[in-house]
């Protein structure tokens, strides 16, 4: 596929000295699931002109933004979105990061980064730090206030030096994705990205 360089993206600064970034007028989201699905609302929420969806997948039945699907990065030649983010299978997220990056986009992917470790994620790293394109991991816990008055606690010595922590975490696949049979998702297949390790990685 051609490249496309993003130019149009930039930020903009707040009156009290902030950084924002300024709504791009086209976005890729890769993928076509559930979280995919809520990327596309949420950015034409916010007013983004045009959301492109990147899936092989008939989408017709099952997604409401069928009619800006595209079925691969190279279809769209040098009209590639100014921003994309991965938001397909695990096990897809780092040769779909390293296309998009490749093409020119700032990227955004959903965690976990990637399903394992490889030579292909240590070809992205080296790609992301030779870059001037934004690349971030999509952990938003981190910013769960529960998780900042934690931090904020522990900062200021209020409740001493921890010694242990027992957190417990989970979820009951078969209620996960109603209407879906768990077993067919990758969220039950380790080798696609899926297991308690990379899935529930935010916890």
């Amino acid at each position: 596929g051609g490249v496309c360089h993003g130019d149009r993206f930039r930020h903009r600064r707040r009156v009290d000295g902030a950084v924002t970034a300024q709504t791009p007028g086209r976005v890729l989201v890769a993928g076509s699931g559930s979280i995919a699905a809520r990327h596309t609302r949420n950015l034409l929420t916010m007013g983004v002109g045009e959301v492109v969806v990147l899936s092989a997948r008939d989408l017709r039945s099952t997604h409401p933004f069928d009619d800006a699907r595209v079925t691969s990065i190279t279809v769209l030649g040098t009209d590639c979105p100014e921003v994309a983010i991965v938001a397909n299978e695990s096990s897809l997220h780092v040769q779909t990061a390293r296309r998009l990056l490749d093409a020119g986009a700032h990227v955004l992917i959903e965690k976990p980064l990637a399903a394992g470790v490889s030579p292909e994620l240590f070809g992205l790293v080296r790609e992301v730090a030779a870059t001037d394109r934004v690349v971030r991991v999509a952990y938003n816990l981190r910013f769960l206030g529960a998780i900042g008055q934690i931090d904020a606690l522990l900062r200021d010595g209020r409740i001493g030096a921890p010694l242990f922590v027992r957190i417990e975490a989970g979820q009951w696949l078969p209620d996960w994705r109603p209407g879906r049979d768990y077993r067919d998702g990758y969220s039950a297949s380790a080798s696609r990205g899926g297991g308690v390790a990379l899935d529930l990685s935010h916890e």
